[in-house]
């Protein structure tokens, strides 16, 4: 029942305060009114009586017939004639004669040749002063009445206005209160069911049935109840197709993740065995060129090894993190070249993935870098700093370089004219399977640099990185 006294306090007060508003107006426009008539009336007497003493002294007659029919009106205070020098000269009482009218009323005096009224509300009281033809001298008539009437008459208004007040004040009140009871019952109704249906019982329905706006309402909340309890069993309905799918798809992942994580196990196996027939073919010569070639074969297939390896171990099976596969690879051309030189590593650069399509032909072109600087860059004893550095040009396009500070390379060597077979594996790889380009940098020391665009799953990859 909050609302019905929410809205009652709200309607009762409102209409206090318009009836109050009205009755203010009222009675102030009936007080004006009342006080208007009671001036008029008394200046229509005063009138006559000015008119009527004038005529008098023109007859020469005693003025006190005309001005004692002053006193049996109802609003008769006093009555004076003044002399123009201020002197009360007849008046009903005595005791006012020869007494100056400015003492009683200063704001009246001098009367001057015009009809004045002063009115002083705080006695209910009011003067009016008429102008006198009478002789050579200057005359006036003062006329006191007072305003009493206006206070009864404004009594007996309010007594009426307050018996018409509460008799409207109380049948609004139960008018207002069976229209109140009208709507709250049926919202109440309706706030319950809501709770009903809130708490999670969709099958209830409201029971209000009342033929308006109302009935509309409890209506439209049962169609949305229906509605409601018929989109919470689609979507109960959806949660099991999509559990039962989520259930099919995980197994199918688990299988496929085993599936590939045999094939490369298997494929590392298999680059393990080949390198293992190099060693013994290496074991079985005596001859050093064939040793090396043998070595460097037994390298390049160790390196695609390593790439499975860390798939493998890290269980990513679509990309590549270069930067740590460098290391791994400078590591080993260290280990596998200890006897001949010592090699200063050194990777510089941010974390670069590449899917499997590119990382292998990466990884196989940085090995051959390493391999050629690690044979030709220094003499055998001496010691060699060799720098890989991995860097972006841009959102899509990378820079991977190779650099040492061994002899560099010749004057005249041109790309297009190779005569080691290391450097033009490392040039086919780079252009017809990476699609992109390589190049060198002046020395001193050999810095060859590698520039191609990643494909779409390594920005996918580096973009999950950097965040």
């Amino acid at each position: 029942m909050r609302i019905f006294w929410k809205i009652f306090a709200f309607s009762f007060l409102l209409f206090i305060a318009v009836v109050l508003l009205i009755f203010y107006l009222v009675l102030a426009q009936q007080k004006v009114v009342t006080e208007t008539n009671i001036i008029e009336e008394n200046r229509i007497i005063g009138r006559i009586l000015a008119r009527q003493l004038e005529k008098d002294y023109l007859e020469m007659k005693w003025p006190f017939v005309a001005l004692n029919t002053v006193a049996e009106h109802d609003d008769f205070l006093f009555w004076w004639v003044v002399r123009n020098d201020d002197i009360i000269h007849l008046a009903d009482d005595a005791g006012f004669m020869k007494t100056r009218a400015s003492h009683y009323f200063p704001q009246l005096s001098p009367p001057g040749p015009k009809e004045r009224l002063y009115l002083d509300r705080t006695r209910n009281c009011g003067i009016l002063v008429f102008p006198l033809q009478m002789g050579q001298g200057e005359w006036s008539l003062w006329l006191g009445f007072s305003l009493r009437g206006v206070q009864l008459i404004n009594k007996r208004i309010i007594f009426g206005d307050s018996i018409i007040f509460f008799l409207a004040l109380g049948i609004f009140g139960i008018v207002l209160f069976l229209s109140t009871t009208y709507l709250t019952k049926p919202l109440k109704a309706l706030t319950a069911n809501a709770r009903i249906i809130g708490q999670g019982d969709l099958s209830h329905r409201a029971e209000v049935k009342t033929a308006d706006e109302l009935g509309e309402l409890a209506q439209a909340f049962n169609q949305m109840a229906a509605a409601l309890q018929e989109r919470e069993m689609e979507r109960r309905m959806a949660e099991a197709v999509l559990r039962e799918t989520e259930a099919q798809l995980r197994t199918s992942l688990k299988e496929k993740e085993v599936l590939l994580n045999e094939v490369h196990h298997r494929v590392k196996n298999n680059l393990q065995i080949v390198s293992s027939f190099l060693n013994l073919s290496k074991n079985q010569t005596k001859h050093q060129e064939a040793i090396n070639i043998l070595d460097e074969a037994q390298g390049r297939i160790h390196n695609m090894a390593m790439i499975h390896r860390q798939l493998y171990q890290n269980r990513e099976f679509g990309r590549i993190d270069m930067l740590n596969h460098a290391q791994v690879m400078l590591d080993y051309l260290a280990r596998m070249f200890s006897k001949r030189i010592f090699i200063e590593k050194r990777i510089i650069g941010q974390p670069l993935y590449l899917a499997l399509n590119q990382a292998i032909p990466c990884s196989m072109a940085l090995l051959e870098l390493m391999l050629n600087a690690a044979k030709h860059a220094v003499e055998p004893g001496e010691k060699m700093h060799l720098t890989i550095a991995l860097d972006k040009v841009n959102d899509r396009r990378v820079c991977i370089s190779v650099k040492d500070d061994g002899k560099g390379l010749p004057p005249d060597f041109d790309w297009h004219k190779l005569t080691t077979t290391g450097l033009e594996i490392t040039r086919d790889l780079v252009e017809k399977q990476l699609q992109g380009c390589i190049y060198h940098l002046p020395g001193p020391g050999a810095h060859i640099v590698l520039e191609f665009e990643v494909t779409e799953i390594g920005e996918k990859y580096a973009e999950n990185t950097d965040s």
